[in-house]
C-alpha cells in the first residue's frame, strides 16, 4: 500500500507500530537518520586527527579509582589475620556473652552442616566495636564502612536465622546497640534494644534452667510469632553462653529503659510467658571448669531477688552483679514515678526497694579491693556501684520533682565521688555510656548542695534544710521514709 503522508508519522507505520522509524525527506530539516549520520562523520573526523597529531598521548583514568581505594583500605583496616587485637578490647570483651576463645578458633574456620560459621553481621559488629575503641586512628577512621556493612548483613542474617545461628544474631544487635547508644543515636540504639529482647524470648531464654514447665505455645509469639526452639546445649560452656546472652540483653534493656525514660521490654510477666526463670549467670571460666551444676534449677529469679538481695552466694559474678544494680536502678525510677507517699501500699512498696538496695550494696567488692592492674574489673565493679546509688537518688526522688536533695540522695552522691576520687582514671581508657548518665545525676545532687552551702550561713540551717527536704516529701506517718 502507498504512503498515505500522515503526520508525524503515517497510517502504515503506525499500524505496524514503527511509528518512531516514519520519516520525510522533503526538505523540511534533516531526518534522524541524517543526524545520526552527520555524528558519525563527525567522530570519524576527530579520530583521523587524533591518528595523525604529533602531541602527546592523552592519559585516561580509572573512574572507579575513588571506590578502589575505599575498597582496599577498609579491607585493610579489617583485622582478619589477627581478631584477638579486635576481641580482646577489654570495653568490647565486656559487652559479649560468647566464648571468646571458641570464638576466635570458629571465626577463622570453614562452616559446616554441623557447625555453621558466624555470619557476616557478627563479625562487621564486632569489628565495628573495635575501630570505635582501636588506639589506631587508621582503624578508628573505618567505622562508618564496618557500620554501613553491619547493617546490610543484618536482614539476611534475620531472615535466614536458625536455631543454630540467632544467637549469633542477638550478639550482633546488642553489639549495634551499645554503638548506637555510645555515640547518642537513641532512636536506633533502642531500636536494636528492642530487636535483642524480642530474640531473646523467641528463643526462650528467660526459661533456661526454669524448674516450670516448657510453656504453650500460645505463649511464644515474642519475635512476629516466630520462635526459635533451640537444640539442647553440646556442654556447659555453650549452655553458659546461652545464660549470659540473656542477662546481656536484660542489662541492656534496664539501663537504657532509665536512659531513655522508657518501659522496660522484660515485663517478668507469668501471663503472657515472659517470667524470668534463668538462673544468675556465672563467669565464662566457671563455666570451663563445669561449675554450673546439672542440678541447678531457677524460677521467679527477678522477684526473689527484689525479697532478698543477698539471698545465697550464687551470682556474684561481674555480670550477675551489673543486672542486679540495673534491675535495681530501674525498679526504683518506677517506684519513685508512682509517689504516693500516703499510700500505704505505696509505703510498702518503697520500704521493701529501699531495703533491697542497702543489702545489695553490702553484697558488692569495694573497688580499694580489687588489683590495680585489673582495670576491666574496676570498670565493671564502678558501673555497679554507680548504679547501687543512683537507684537510691532515683527512690527517694519524687517522679514529678527535680533530683531531690536530702541527706539519702547527697550521702549515696558522696560515696560515688569518693570511689571516683580513689580510682586513678587515667589507667581507664574507656568507660560505658551509662556512666555519663550516672554521673550526671550524681554531678546534679552535688551542684544542689554547693548552691545550698553558698546560700547557707549557719551550718545548722542547711542540716535542718535537707531534713526539711526529705520529710517534706514522705508521708508524716511514716518517719523511716526519711530517717
Amino acid at each position: 500500500k502507498r504512503c498515505d503522508g500522515g503526520r508525524p508519522a503515517c497510517g502504515q507505520c503506525v499500524r505496524a507500530d514503527r511509528s518512531e522509524d516514519c520519516e520525510y525527506v522533503d526538505g523540511q530539516g534533516l531526518t534522524q537518520t541524517q543526524l545520526l549520520e552527520q555524528e558519525v562523520l563527525r567522530l570519524e573526523g576527530c579520530i583521523a586527527e587524533l591518528e595523525s597529531s604529533t602531541s602527546q598521548p592523552i592519559a585516561l583514568h580509572d573512574p572507579y579509582t575513588p571506590f578502589h581505594q575505599i575498597r582496599n583500605a577498609a579491607q585493610a583496616a579489617q583485622p582478619t589475620n589477627d581478631p584477638d587485637c579486635i576481641v580482646s578490647t577489654p570495653m568490647l570483651c565486656g559487652r559479649i556473652f560468647l566464648n571468646v576463645p571458641r570464638f576466635l578458633n570458629k571465626i577463622s574456620a570453614m562452616p559446616t552442616a554441623d557447625d555453621p560459621q558466624y555470619p557476616a553481621v557478627l563479625r562487621n559488629a564486632i569489628f565495628l566495636l573495635g575501630s570505635k575503641f582501636s588506639r589506631d586512628p587508621q582503624i578508628r577512621m573505618h567505622q562508618s564502612v564496618f557500620l554501613t556493612r553491619s547493617l546490610q548483613h543484618l536482614p539476611s542474617a534475620i531472615s535466614i536465622a536458625t536455631p543454630a545461628t540467632i544467637l549469633f544474631v542477638l550478639q550482633a544487635e546488642i553489639l549495634l546497640s551499645y554503638y548506637f547508644l555510645d555515640h547518642n543515636r537513641r532512636l536506633e540504639g533502642a531500636y536494636h534494644s528492642n530487636a535483642a529482647v524480642s530474640i531473646t524470648l523467641a528463643c526462650r531464654l528467660n526459661m533456661t534452667r526454669s524448674m516450670r514447665a516448657a510453656p504453650s505455645a500460645r505463649n511464644t509469639d515474642a519475635l512476629g510469632g516466630t520462635e526459635f526452639r533451640l537444640l539442647p546445649p553440646l556442654d556447659d560452656v555453650e549452655e553458659g553462653e546461652r545464660i549470659n546472652a540473656f542477662w546481656s540483653a536484660f542489662v541492656l534493656d534496664k539501663c537504657w529503659a532509665v536512659s531513655l525514660g522508657t518501659t522496660s521490654a522484660f515485663a517478668d510477666d507469668e501471663s503472657t510467658g515472659t517470667q524470668i526463670d534463668v538462673p544468675w549467670p556465672l563467669g565464662m571460666a566457671d563455666y570451663e571448669n563445669h561449675r554450673l551444676h546439672p542440678d541447678v534449677r531457677s524460677m521467679r529469679t527477678v522477684r526473689s531477688f527484689l525479697e532478698d538481695a543477698t539471698g545465697g552466694s550464687r551470682g556474684q559474678s561481674l555480670l550477675a552483679m551489673h543486672a542486679k544494680a540495673a534491675l535495681l536502678v530501674e525498679h526504683a525510677t518506677r517506684v519513685a514515678s508512682r509517689w504516693d507517699p500516703n499510700n500505704p501500699a505505696f509505703q510498702a512498696r518503697f520500704q521493701s526497694l529501699d531495703n533491697c538496695i542497702e543489702r545489695f550494696k553490702q553484697t558488692v567488692p569495694p573497688l580499694a579491693r580489687v588489683d590495680p592492674a585489673r582495670t576491666d574489673v574496676i570498670r565493671s565493679l564502678l558501673a555497679v556501684h554507680a548504679l547501687c546509688h543512683c537507684a537510691t537518688i532515683q527512690l527517694h526522688t519524687p517522679g514529678a520533682h527535680a533530683l531531690a536533695l536530702n541527706s539519702r540522695t547527697l550521702t549515696a552522691a558522696n560515696v560515688v565521688v569518693g570511689m571516683l576520687r580513689g580510682v586513678d582514671l587515667n589507667r581507664i581508657d574507656f568507660v560505658g555510656s551509662i556512666m555519663a548518665i550516672l554521673l550526671t545525676t550524681v554531678s546534679e545532687v552535688v551542684l544542689r548542695a554547693i548552691h545550698v552551702v553558698r546560700d547557707t550561713i549557719n551550718p545548722v540551717r542547711m542540716v535542718l534544710h535537707l531534713r526539711c527536704q526529705t520529710k517534706a516529701h514522705c508521708s508524716p506517718r511514716s518517719t523511716t521514709l526519711w530517717q
